[in-house]
C-alpha cells in the first residue's frame, strides 16, 4: 500500500472521529440546556387523590339540560335554583292561536325612566367660588341633627310620607288548600300518563270490570280518579258511583326488569283511548313524545346509576363469629331483624339505609341465631332507594368498623382484598357522583318514583 492510501485512511479516520466527537458534544449541550429550562410542575394530576365537587357537578349538568315539549326545547336558564325545578311537564296537544291575535307585551321602562318618574330632574346648580368658612359649632345634645337627605325629603315628599304613614296593609287571604293537576304517585319522567275529562257520572261497576278486560301489561299500570272537591283516589272496589271530573291512567316505562315492551306501549295506548271514547271523554297524553324510544334511554340510566355497594367482615384468628355475639352488637348499633333474614339500619322514618346479611346468603332466624356460628357477614347499601347515600355509607362504615373489632375480624371487599381508608374515600366519591347524575336527571334518590324505578 503506498503511502498516498495511507495518508488518506488517517484523513479519513481523523474526519469520522471529529464528527461522532462533534455530534456527542452537540448532544450534551442540548441535554444541559433542557433540563436547566425545565421546570417541573407543582402538583401531577394523574398522581393527585381523585376529587369531585358534586354541587359544580349538578350546576355543569343541569345547565346543559334541556326540556323537551311538544313544540320546541327550552334551554333551563342558568340562575334558576336546583331545587326550584321540578319535573318536564309536557302539556298536552293544542291548536296554538295565531299570531295575530296575541297581544304584544307592553315595553318594559328603562331605569333611566323609571328614576325620574319617581324623582323628576331639576335644574342644575350654579357654580359657587368655594368660601374657607370656620367649623360650626356642634349641635347641643337637646336639638336633633337632621342630615340633608332629610331636609330636602321633608321639603320636597311631605305628601309621600302621610300617604305612607297612613296606609293600612290589607290582612293576608286565609290559605286554600292547593289541589294537584296530577297525582303525587305519578311522575312525568318515569311514567306515560293519560288523562281524560270526563263528561257523565261514572258507573263504578261498568268502568272497573272495562279495566279488569284490558289484557295484562309488561309493566305497573296505575289507575286514579279525582273527585269533585280536585283530590285524586286511587282506584279501588270502595269507590261509590258517581261524578269524578277526570281520570288519569299512567304505565310505567322501565323497572329493573328492563324497558317497557313495544307491544305492552301500543296496547296500554289503545285501550286507554278505547276506554275514554266509551266514557266520552276527551284523551291528552303527558310525558315523553316518543315513549318507546325513551323508555330505552330510561333503562341505560338505571343500568348507569344502579349500584349496590357491599363489603364484608370475615373471620380472623379468633374464628368463626358467634351468633349471638352477632346479634347483641347489631341490636345495639341500632339496627333490626326483619322478616326477609337481614338486619336493617333505618332512619327515623323507618326506610332502610343499610343491611346486614349473611355471607353465605343464609337467613338471620332468632332460633338459628343462639346456636350458629358464621364465617363472615356482608353489608349491602342499594343506593338508588337511599335519599342520601354518602350519609348511609358513613353510618354503614362506622358501624362496620366497630364490628370488626368487636368481632377480631377483617374488613374486606368483593374481591376478599382489605378495605382501607383509600379504597372507602374512592367509594364515598363514587357515590357523590351517583346522587349527581340522579339530581340532574330529575330522579331523586330514595323518592317513590326512585322507588318504583328501581324495582
Amino acid at each position: 500500500m503506498s503511502d498516498l492510501q495511507l495518508s488518506l485512511l488517517a484523513l479519513g479516520a481523523v474526519i469520522i472521529a471529529a464528527v461522532i466527537l462533534f455530534n456527542w458534544w452537540q448532544e450534551r449541550r442540548f441535554m444541559q440546556e433542557n433540563l436547566r429550562r425545565f421546570e417541573e410542575p407543582s402538583d401531577d394530576i394523574l398522581m393527585d387523590d381523585f376529587q369531585i365537587d358534586p354541587e359544580r357537578m349538578v350546576a355543569f349538568e343541569t345547565d346543559s339540560i334541556r326540556v323537551e315539549d311538544r313544540y320546541s326545547e327550552t334551554l333551563i336558564p342558568e340562575d334558576v335554583l336546583l331545587e326550584d325545578l321540578h319535573p318536564q311537564k309536557i302539556p298536552a296537544r293544542e291548536n296554538p292561536e295565531p299570531a295575530a291575535t296575541q297581544e304584544a307585551p307592553a315595553a318594559r321602562p328603562s331605569v333611566r325612566e323609571s328614576y325620574t318618574e319617581v324623582f323628576p330632574e331639576e335644574p342644575a346648580l350654579e357654580a359657587t367660588p368655594f368660601i374657607e368658612e370656620p367649623l360650626q359649632a356642634a349641635a347641643p345634645e337637646d336639638e336633633p341633627v337632621q342630615t340633608m337627605a332629610e331636609e330636602i325629603a321633608a321639603e320636597e315628599y311631605p305628601v309621600l310620607e302621610e300617604q305612607l304613614a297612613a296606609e293600612e296593609y290589607p290582612a293576608e287571604a286565609p290559605a286554600e288548600p292547593v289541589v294537584s293537576t296530577m297525582p303525587v304517585e305519578v311522575d312525568e319522567q318515569i311514567d306515560l300518563i293519560g288523562k281524560a275529562a270526563l263528561p257523565s257520572a261514572l258507573d263504578m261497576d261498568a268502568f272497573i270490570m272495562a279495566i279488569r278486560q284490558m289484557p295484562k301489561f309488561d309493566k305497573p299500570v296505575q289507575w286514579f280518579l279525582q273527585d269533585d272537591s280536585g283530590f285524586w283516589r286511587a282506584l279501588s272496589l270502595e269507590l261509590p258511583s258517581g261524578r269524578y271530573p277526570q281520570l288519569v291512567a299512567a304505565l310505567q316505562l322501565a323497572d329493573r326488569a328492563g324497558p317497557v315492551s313495544q307491544g305492552a306501549l301500543m296496547a296500554f295506548q289503545e285501550q286507554v283511548q278505547n276506554l275514554a271514547s266509551m266514557l266520552g271523554a276527551k284523551l291528552d297524553w303527558h310525558g315523553a313524545h316518543d315513549p318507546l324510544q325513551y323508555s330505552v334511554e330510561l333503562d341505560q340510566f338505571c343500568i348507569d346509576v344502579d349500584v349496590m355497594v357491599g363489603f364484608h367482615i370475615l373471620q380472623g384468628a379468633s374464628g368463626p363469629f358467634a351468633g349471638t355475639k352477632l346479634r347483641g352488637l347489631a341490636e345495639s348499633a341500632g339496627l333490626k331483624l326483619h322478616e326477609d333474614g337481614a338486619f336493617h339500619y333505618e332512619d327515623a322514618e323507618g326506610k332502610t339505609l343499610f343491611t346486614l346479611v349473611s355471607q353465605d346468603q343464609r337467613p338471620f332466624k332468632p332460633e338459628t341465631l343462639r346456636t350458629v356460628f358464621y364465617r363472615g357477614v356482608s353489608f349491602q347499601l342499594d343506593v338508588p332507594k337511599v335519599e342520601s347515600s354518602s350519609d348511609a355509607f358513613n353510618r354503614m362504615v362506622t358501624f362496620a368498623r366497630q364490628l370488626e373489632a368487636a368481632l377480631d375480624g377483617v374488613l374486606v371487599d368483593d374481591n376478599q382484598r382489605a378495605l382501607g381508608d383509600i379504597e372507602i374515600e374512592k367509594i364515598r366519591q363514587q357515590l357523590k357522583m351517583i346522587h349527581t347524575r340522579m339530581v340532574a336527571r330529575f330522579i331523586l334518590p330514595g323518592t317513590p318514583s326512585a322507588l318504583r324505578l328501581f324495582s
